[in-house]
């Protein structure tokens, strides 16, 4: 299978460690910043061609598939022209960051002979199947999720997109929180109402979007789930899935799950190229799902409309200003 990848920032490395793991060959490699792709292309030992014009790029080194790795602006845009093409698709999240982008990509991926992934990684971790599973055995009744992050000012000033709503598309929840929101979802299954409120409570002036969200969603399933997400933390913490089902009470914390007696009933052993506990560790077993998915002709599980569920939830979070949104999924479809 021959890969490239647009955008060569601190994600891309994590890909690159995946793919030589999975023996994928790199052909080629796109950054704006011609340096920063020789630079990385030199650290892994890659012999392969540079762009700085990722369609340039997608015309002449004709991938089997690329790696979008790009700031979340541009996950679209890059998304559409690769598939198009008919090039296979893996996708950082989020899918996109507005209505309008969603309908262009999911147009796209329509169409496209191609295959389309988006990088909800932890969907892969045990400790989230196993939760994922007692939702579907001992019937959910709700979750209490958190992500107690840190991230300061150099954060957002060593680059000219994060912290920027019109490039970023959201703070907190759209960035880092999203994840966990993804996991929340694909738990307790379609929302139907979403009421919340956003803050930025330690980075003003220098962003402007929230660091710090709460929210309530009610579920058609009649399931409720309550989300506090902040990277105002003085430090980063494992993130907090508690799980009340109609038989117990299961807690993920890092690489565990415990039950109501503080019993793991679950370890994440599962290993992979990065190992941070309060990020998420699943990257290796995305990317290779996602071509076994792609070898079998098949489609994608988290593909553009199941990535969007998330976003969409986000944005209505957004609009929200503590006041109840209803949602309707099926729109999406």
């Amino acid at each position: 299978m021959k890969v490239a990848l647009i955008g060569c920032g601190t994600i891309a490395k994590t890909h690159l460690d995946v793919l030589k793991h999975l023996g994928h060959s790199v052909t080629a490699l796109c950054d704006r910043n011609e340096d920063k792709a020789k630079k990385l292309c030199r650290e892994f030992g890659l012999n392969c061609d540079v762009y700085t014009d990722y369609k340039v790029m997608l015309d002449k080194a004709k991938p089997d598939s690329v790696h979008v790795c790009t700031p979340h602006y541009e996950h679209a845009e890059m998304s559409v022209a690769a598939l198009e093409r008919g090039i296979n698709v893996l996708c950082e999240k989020p899918v996109c960051i507005n209505d309008e982008q969603y309908a262009q990509l999911k147009e796209a991926a329509e169409k496209s002979s191609a295959k389309i992934g988006i990088c909800f990684q932890n969907r892969y971790l045990e400790t989230n199947e196993k939760l994922k599973s007692l939702c579907e055995t001992e019937g959910a009744k709700g979750i209490f999720a958190a992500v107690p992050w840190a991230r300061d000012v150099n954060y957002y000033t060593e680059t000219d997109w994060r912290g920027r709503l019109k490039t970023e598309g959201g703070g907190v929840m759209m960035n880092q929180a999203i994840h966990t929101l993804d996991l929340t979802l694909w738990m307790l299954g379609e929302p139907v109402a979403v009421t919340g409120s956003v803050s930025n409570n330690h980075l003003k002036g220098v962003i402007d979007e929230e660091d710090t969200a709460e929210i309530y969603i009610e579920f058609k399933s009649g399931a409720k789930a309550t989300f506090y997400a902040t990277t105002a933390n003085a430090f980063n913490t494992p993130v907090i899935i508690s799980l009340s089902t109609e038989k117990g009470l299961y807690t993920a914390v890092g690489n565990k799950v415990y039950d109501g007696t503080g019993c793991p009933v679950a370890v994440n052993e599962k290993t992979d190229i990065i190992a941070k506990d309060y990020w998420g560790n699943g990257h290796l077993h995305l990317i290779r799902d996602f071509y076994d998915h792609v070898a079998r002709g098949e489609d994608f599980p988290v593909d553009v409309v199941e990535a969007y569920k998330a976003v969409k939830t986000a944005l209505e979070l957004y609009a929200s200003f503590g006041t109840r949104r209803e949602i309707d999924f099926s729109k999406l479809q």
